[in-house]
């Protein structure tokens, strides 16, 4: 693979790592609360029978924490990953960037790595 990174000097070489402060959104604009939509995704997984979900879909992380940010242009999504337990969230990312909390508002039991 470096070696045909080598071939194509313009293309950026490390991977993308967001630096925007993330920014919650009220529950009016989102139609329901973050706290609520972890509720639905648990009841999800305990009919699937699994205890753990990773998420890597940037867009299904902002929408379930009800956060934005601004790490690529035009889109408002952030560089971010989540796994969801029956009973934690972790949400991560550099924790700097929820504006000094280490939890989305409303959902007590994630936290930001």
């Amino acid at each position: 693979m470096d070696q045909v990174r080598v071939q194509y000097p313009g293309v950026a070489t490390d991977p993308a790592i967001g630096e925007s402060k993330l920014f919650c959104l009220p529950d009016e604009l989102t139609g329901e609360a973050a706290a609520q939509k972890l509720i639905r995704v648990r009841e999800a997984m305990q009919k699937a029978k699994t205890d753990l979900l990773p998420i890597t879909k940037l867009d299904q992380i902002a929408w379930l924490f009800n956060l934005r940010g601004q790490d690529i242009p035009y889109n408002p999504v952030f560089i971010a990953y989540a796994v969801l337990t029956l009973k934690e969230a972790f949400l991560l990312i550099a924790a700097y960037r929820t504006s000094g909390s280490t939890s989305p508002p409303g959902t007590g039991d994630t936290t930001a790595l």
